[in-house]
């Protein structure tokens, strides 16, 4: 931040209004304010305080209070403060409560804080960014300035008496005086806390070395360093257990794979049982099948017929109506007889009579014709009949057909249900051989323990056996072998315990 301009009236000890210019000290980083006991130059960074904050440098006055007594009552106690932040100009204008002459007849009024900040551009614009809320204004200017009051006031002024205070103060004295100046209780807050924090870090490692050492004396070693070594030389064993181990995973997997299968083979052999069922049925029907498969045959025959079948059904319903027209040509004609020997007898009659009976004798002839095509009819509708009973062998054949089908798709779920019932039994095999090769796996990996415990417990015991007195005990250095190791039992040599970790 960087001040600008500075106008007070009747604030503190000048009872009108004082204006300072900062902007005549140019680019000059440092400045003093310089002036005898009592000149205002306190006043001045109260000013500054007050006009951001609302609040002076120091808690014994507040703002309502920094109004100067000499001041006239027409006179508005008010700071107004332009400064540079960030390469932006801003400028404050605050007003502090106080008692103002009333407008309007006698007496006065009190007059409420007000606050207005306002933006200022490079070009001389004013963006008006609080208008009159004091408590907007001092939020807007904390951040923009990043700071508190407090903060504010403990890193930008050294309150007024507080450095000499300082200077003669005892160290006791002094450090109060750095917590009030600097607020340093925050600090002295973080030193206790960490002081805990490292107290609690020390129990905890306490805690963690005692909880090594009990691991490291249930497994019957003296260090770390020790129970590392033991790992190193434990490790090959424990890769070669460990390729044993993914060889039973993927012999289990396997199996697993082979389980899978026989479970869905199961399934399928339900289905052939179904399916058993049904081919029982089917053979128990298979005389009607062969019958229905000659219906069939025959009917495949009678497809061929279809179309004189048509045909027939066609000359069915012409032969009806030759029928009819016979039956009425034949009473026409017995008509016609009698008419004739009528007009034989009524001879003006007889020519016209002839003429009819002419046209009688050519309906014969055509009646003839439709008698010929009656017999064609006939053995047309017997055709047909042949060829419906072809027709519903054929369906019955087709029904068959299925069957069939049917009988194949048996015939597959049987040999299914075969290779269920030997994947069954050779999974039964698999488990006992993998039940067998894990009881082995457990028994040996017992033994090479064994042998490696005790070969170690008896290192103790060989290293003791090659003592001599006065000579430097090879493990710890002394002179002195007041109670050395031994073994009553017979200890495994290096050969016993390569030969176990071979057979493991």
């Amino acid at each position: 931040m960087r001040p600008l301009h500075l106008k007070m009236t009747a604030f503190g000890p000048f009872s009108t209004m004082e204006s300072i210019d900062f902007s005549t000290l140019g680019d000059n980083p440092l400045f003093l304010i310089n002036g005898p006991t009592g000149s205002g130059k306190t006043t001045i960074l109260d000013a500054i305080c007050f006009a951001l904050y609302g609040k002076t440098t120091g808690d014994e006055r507040d703002g309502a209070q920094m109004r100067c007594d000499l001041a006239t009552a027409e006179t508005l106690c008010e700071v107004t403060f332009e400064f540079e932040l960030k390469g932006c100009r801003y400028r404050i204008c605050r007003v502090p409560e106080q008692q103002r002459p009333k407008a309007r007849g006698e007496g006065v009024t009190e007059q409420k804080p007000t606050a207005k900040l306002i933006e200022i551009s490079e070009n001389g614009d004013e963006i008006l960014l609080v208008a009159a809320k004091v408590s907007d204004a001092t939020r807007e200017l904390e951040a923009l300035t990043g700071l508190s009051v407090d903060q504010f006031r403990q890193v930008m002024i050294l309150p007024q008496g507080k450095f000499r205070q300082l200077l003669l103060a005892e160290s006791a004295e002094r450090e109060k005086i750095f917590s009030k100046l600097f607020q340093t209780h925050i600090y002295k807050q973080l030193e206790s806390r960490l002081k805990d924090q490292a107290a609690q870090v020390r129990r905890d490692r306490e805690a963690l070395h005692q909880q090594q050492q009990g691991i490291l004396e249930t497994i019957e070693v003296e260090s770390a360093e020790e129970l590392a070594a033991e790992i190193t030389e434990l490790q090959p064993q424990v890769e070669t257990a460990l390729a044993v181990k993914r060889q039973a995973e993927a012999a289990f997997l396997d199996n697993t794979k082979c389980l899978q299968q026989g479970e869905a083979l199961w399934k399928e052999f339900d289905q052939f049982e179904q399916a058993e069922a049904e081919l029982k049925q089917l053979n128990q029907q298979q005389t009607q099948i062969e019958q229905q498969r000659q219906q069939l045959e025959n009917a495949l025959e009678a497809e061929k017929l279809r179309p004189l079948f048509v045909e027939q059904h066609r000359c069915s319903a012409e032969g009806e109506r030759s029928k009819k027209k016979q039956h009425e040509l034949h009473r026409q004609l017995k008509l016609d007889e009698e008419a004739l020997q009528q007009a034989q007898q009524q001879s003006p009659q007889t020519e016209g009579i002839i003429k009819e009976q002419d046209c009688c004798k050519a309906e014969l002839v055509q009646l003839g014709e439709q008698r010929e095509k009656l017999a064609q009819f006939e053995t047309l509708r017997r055709q047909c009949t042949d060829l419906q009973q072809r027709m519903a062998a054929l369906t019955q054949l087709t029904q068959l057909r299925e069957k069939e089908q049917h009988l194949q798709q048996l015939k597959k779920l049987t040999t299914l249900a075969t290779d269920l019932l030997r994947m069954t039994r050779q999974l039964e095999h698999e488990k006992l051989a993998g039940q067998k090769l894990a009881k082995l796996l457990e028994h040996q990996t017992t033994t090479a323990r064994q042998l490696e415990l005790a070969w170690h417990c008896g290192q103790a015991a060989i290293l003791a056996a090659e003592l001599e007195a006065e000579q430097p005990c090879p493990v710890c250095g002394s002179l002195d072998h007041p109670a050395p190791a031994h073994s009553t039992e017979k200890l495994p040599s290096q050969s016993d315990l390569k030969k176990a970790r071979e057979v493991l």
